[in-house]
This record gives C-alpha cells, sequence and structure tokens, in this order.
C-alpha cells in the first residue's frame, strides 16, 4: 500500500463486498423479524422527525414516541411470528400508508442514547410508510458494512494477506453479518469493534508511517462510534485499550504522545463523555434501582455462569430471529471448533507476550460478560445474550490472525508456517458451509416455518424470490474463500513473499538489513508516500524488518 488513494480504494472495495453480503441477510429478512425491531424501529423514527428525548412515562422504564398508527399496527402484527418457530412470516402485515395518525407508542428504548437512531433514522423522515423498516435496515447495512470494510483493508495490508483476512472472516459468523443488514445498535458496536481492532493492529506495527497513522485514526473513530451507540460499550474499549498495552512497546508508546495521535486519541474521550452525561441525565440507569431478587454476589455469579454456559456461545454464531431460528448444534459446532483450530493455530507462531495478550483478550470475553450480568441480576435477572458479547469476541480471530500474518513466511520450503497454505482454506471452508446453512435455515424458518421439502416455497417471500437469493449469497461464500486461496497462494509463491523476512515484534525498535533506508523495510512499498514529521524528518511508510 504505497498511498492514500490506493487504501481508500481498497477501503471502498472491502466496503462493498460487506455491504453485498449483508444486505443480502436483510432482505431475506421479513418485517420486524428480528431482536427487538420494533423498539428500534420506532425510536428511530421518532429521532428521524426530531423526537431525540421522548416523554418519559411514569412508573415504567419507558419513553413515550408517538409514531404512525399504520407502523404500529404492522409491528404489533409481528406478535403471530416472534419466538414461534412454527409459523412462517406471512402472517405479519405490512404498514397501511392511510394510516399516518400518530399514536402513543411506549417504547422500551426510548431511553437510548439517540445517536444511532439519528443516523438510521433519516429516511423515516421522506420514505413512503411501508418502506420505513427496510430504508432504516439500508443505512444500518450501509455503516455496519463500511467499519467491516475498513477491517478487511487494514488485513490486506498485511505481509501475508491471506492470514490477516482470513482473522476477519472468522470474526465475521453468520450472526454477525445477518445483524450488520439491521437497524439495532448492537450490530454496528460489532462492526465499529472489527475496525478498532483491525486498524490498531496496523498502528502497532507501523506508529510512525502514514499508514499507521491512518489506520490509527480510523480506529479511534471506530472506538467512539462504538461508545456512542451503545452505553456499555466503554467496557469492550477498555478491554482492548489492556490488550494494546500488552503489545505495545516504546516506539508505539512515543508515537502516541505526538500531538496528532493525541487529537484523534481525544475522539473516543470525548464520545465517552457524552455518553456518560446521556446515562446520567436521560434516566437510562432507573431500570437498575429497584431490586427484584436479594442474591449474594457468588449467587449471581454462578447463575450468571450458567447462563452463559453455553446458550450465548452458540448464540454468537446463528441464532436468528426472535432467538427462534437457532442452527443446529451439529452446525453450530462445525463453526465454532474449526474456528478456535483457526486462533490456536495462529498463536503457535506467535512471541509469548503475544499470546499473553490472546490469552487475556479471551479471558476477559469470558469473565467480563458473566461480571456484566451478574452485577444487575437483581433488578434486571437474566437479560445476557450472545450477541451483546461479540464486540470482544470478534477481536479474537483478528488479532490472532493479524500477528501470525506479519510472523510467517509462507515462501519458505522448510518453514513450519508454510502448511497454512492449505491448512488455512480446509479449516475456513467449514465456516463457509456453516454461512450457507445459516442462511438456508433463516429462509426456510420464515418461508415455510420449516415445513415441506424446499426452503423455498411457502407462504412467505422475499422481494423477487428466495431462490435468487440463496443463489447470490452461495456466489459471495465461494468467491470469498477462493479469494483467501489465491492470497495465500500469491503470499507463499509471489517475488515480495520470496525475499520477505521477518517481521519486528509491534511497537519495537526493528533492526536494519544492510543498505536498508532507515525507517523503512526492504522492499516494502508502503513507504513510496512519504510524511514530514514536525522536526522536518521525512519517514517511510514502515519499520525495517530485522
Amino acid at each position: 500500500m504505497s498511498t492514500r488513494a490506493q487504501l481508500w480504494r481498497l477501503t471502498l472495495v472491502c466496503w462493498a463486498w460487506s455491504f453485498a453480503a449483508m444486505l443480502l441477510w436483510s432482505v431475506a429478512t421479513p418485517m420486524w423479524a428480528s431482536p427487538d425491531a420494533p423498539a428500534h424501529a420506532m425510536r428511530a423514527y421518532a429521532v428521524g422527525h426530531g423526537d431525540i428525548t421522548g416523554e418519559p412515562v411514569e412508573g415504567v422504564y419507558m419513553t413515550n414516541t408517538p409514531v404512525p398508527l399504520g407502523l404500529l399496527e404492522s409491528a404489533g402484527s409481528v406478535g403471530c411470528l416472534a419466538f414461534m418457530r412454527d409459523t412462517p412470516a406471512n402472517c405479519v402485515t405490512m404498514p397501511d400508508p392511510e394510516k399516518t395518525e400518530e399514536v402513543d407508542y411506549y417504547n422500551p428504548a426510548g431511553r437510548y442514547i439517540p445517536s444511532y437512531y439519528l443516523a438510521v433514522g433519516v429516511p423515516s423522515a421522506w420514505a413512503p410508510l411501508k418502506y420505513t423498516w427496510y430504508a432504516q435496515n439500508f443505512l444500518a447495512a450501509a455503516y455496519a458494512s463500511l467499519f467491516v470494510g475498513m477491517a478487511a483493508a487494514a488485513a490486506l495490508t498485511a505481509r501475508r494477506r491471506g492470514v490477516a483476512l482470513a482473522g476477519v472472516l472468522v470474526a465475521c459468523s453468520p450472526m454477525v453479518v445477518w445483524l450488520g443488514g439491521l437497524a439495532n445498535p448492537n450490530s454496528l458496536e460489532i462492526a465499529a469493534a472489527t475496525a478498532m481492532g483491525a486498524c490498531t493492529l496496523v498502528f502497532l506495527r507501523e506508529p510512525d508511517s502514514w499508514l499507521g497513522r491512518a489506520m490509527f485514526a480510523r480506529a479511534m473513530v471506530a472506538a467512539a462510534v462504538m461508545v456512542l451507540v451503545r452505553l456499555i460499550a466503554p467496557v469492550w474499549v477498555g478491554v482492548w485499550f489492556l490488550v494494546f498495552a500488552i503489545l505495545a512497546g516504546g516506539v508505539v508508546w512515543r508515537a502516541l504522545r505526538q500531538r496528532r495521535n493525541l487529537a484523534w486519541m481525544g475522539v473516543p474521550v470525548l464520545a465517552t463523555a457524552v455518553s456518560a452525561l446521556w446515562t446520567f441525565t436521560s434516566g437510562v440507569d432507573d431500570v437498575g434501582k429497584v431490586p427484584a431478587f436479594d442474591y449474594s454476589w457468588g449467587e449471581r455469579l454462578v447463575l450468571s455462569r450458567q447462563r452463559n454456559d453455553p446458550d450465548t456461545i452458540y448464540e454468537m454464531v446463528g441464532w436468528f430471529g426472535w432467538l427462534d431460528a437457532p442452527l443446529d448444534i451439529r452446525v453450530l459446532e462445525l463453526y465454532l471448533w474449526p474456528a478456535l483450530a483457526v486462533v490456536v493455530l495462529a498463536a503457535a507462531f506467535l512471541r509469548s507476550r503475544e499470546v499473553l495478550a490472546l490469552i487475556f483478550l479471551g479471558v476477559c470475553t469470558y469473565v467480563v460478560p458473566i461480571v456484566l450480568q451478574a452485577a444487575n441480576w437483581n433488578t434486571g435477572g437474566q437479560w445476557w445474550q450472545g450477541r451483546y458479547t461479540l464486540p470482544l469476541m470478534v477481536l479474537l480471530p483478528i488479532t490472532a490472525l493479524w500477528l501470525a500474518a506479519e510472523k510467517v513466511d509462507l515462501a519458505d520450503r522448510l518453514s513450519p508456517a508454510r502448511k497454512l497454505r492449505w491448512m488455512l482454506p480446509l479449516l475456513l471452508l467449514p465456516l463457509a458451509v456453516v454461512h450457507l446453512v445459516a442462511f438456508q435455515t433463516h429462509l426456510r424458518r420464515n418461508v415455510n416455518a420449516g415445513r415441506g421439502d424446499s426452503a423455498f416455497d411457502g407462504p412467505w417471500e422475499p422481494p423477487v424470490n428466495a431462490e435468487t437469493w440463496m443463489v447470490g449469497y452461495l456466489v459471495l461464500v465461494v468467491a470469498t474463500w477462493a479469494l483467501v486461496i489465491l492470497l495465500l497462494i500469491r503470499d507463499a509463491g509471489g517475488p515480495a513473499a520470496a525475499a520477505a523476512v521477518p517481521a519486528a515484534e509491534p511497537g519495537r525498535e526493528p533492526a536494519h538489513e544492510p543498505g536498508d533506508e532507515p525507517g523503512r523495510a526492504s522492499g516494502d512499498p508502503r513507504g513510496d508516500e512519504p510524511d514530514a514529521e514536525p522536526d522536518g524528518r521525512v519517514v517511510g511508510a514502515a519499520p525495517a524488518q530485522p
């Protein structure tokens, strides 16, 4: 990656690729057939029409957000579908465009921070009533896919692009892609976490290059977006900062003190302040003030752990609809075990500090949700879902595969890493199969509720027809898997790969090969676009390799 223009072109391509996947899932989802869809859609509609705060309802944890009667009646019809596995989606009615008079709606999401709802609620002001929900989802998919595209673009700047990209693909489970196409703050939080992680890792490798600085800016924007759309997100950002602290060396810490980077670090800090201000002034925390149980901390931790094992793990892979369309347990495990194998395989090539960072991240991914749920158990009871943990979970494969991509030498015939050329595609193949099975399961549940021999024939049908979207997703998944294979082959056999040398530990002062220009890796084109530092010193894009 030699210029900023090339970086943006790569990002746009990755954005389009991600958007296509999320849009396919969005189109295959019936109206209101996603977690808490009416609450989020009504909140977005109200904010899109200028009602930012709503009217608090005394005595209940809700806010009155008036909406058109036609939209409310349509949302109410989802009662025939939610949690009803044996009911196809044709029972859900479309909004009546003639019923535009506004009526009260007591919204459980009415006190949530309005930033996300403003972003996706804009088309509510002009879109026809019957298409409001779809317009919100379209924008939601555009936002989420942008950040996943940033993560993929960051992976494609790695020394071994196929290895790093595999980490992003493992992170994007069917649940991540499905949620990405829906208007739900959780979907953007997850997507932004992928960008925060991947872009930070580029900065760790080359903090003084234009590429590193650009990626750091993207990471800080992603972290700020996470904090502004979900009140729990500062916890995930804090955990990732600790992982960053474990990985960072002296070069990185010195780079962070530069004025430009300090300014970008201020973005998520400011976002956190705004989020905290909303939390303390909006009454969103009122739900935690009236205890319903009287369990001790120890009892709450046990109850929370029992709830989270193992359901939340499965929910992170594929548990669609209103938690009424889970994948078969064998299909779920067909994703989980190869994904775990990929992470463990990558960890085998890492240094002890990097393995420590992975272990810490993995422990936090398991422990923090249990503690958070336990802390609120007496007032909120059992409330955690697997998708809430995804902002941390996606960081595990992204981090493991990125760090491995900077270490392994696929061109060395004597290196054990050369086996990654065929091991990674084999391990990714069952994940690709699970994506296709998940898409078919999602369609089948809504088209005919599992009745009949075909997943494509039944009382409900998505726009055009189910077969079209199934074929489209098949083409996209197969093309993505083939792309990883192609990148791995090029990483192993290309001229740049043959000349590659082991990477420096992230953030450490690199040594130089004889004849190398200081501050630039031998044969590394990332430094082709120089930048002047404040002291007049010109640096390249990447540190030299030892």
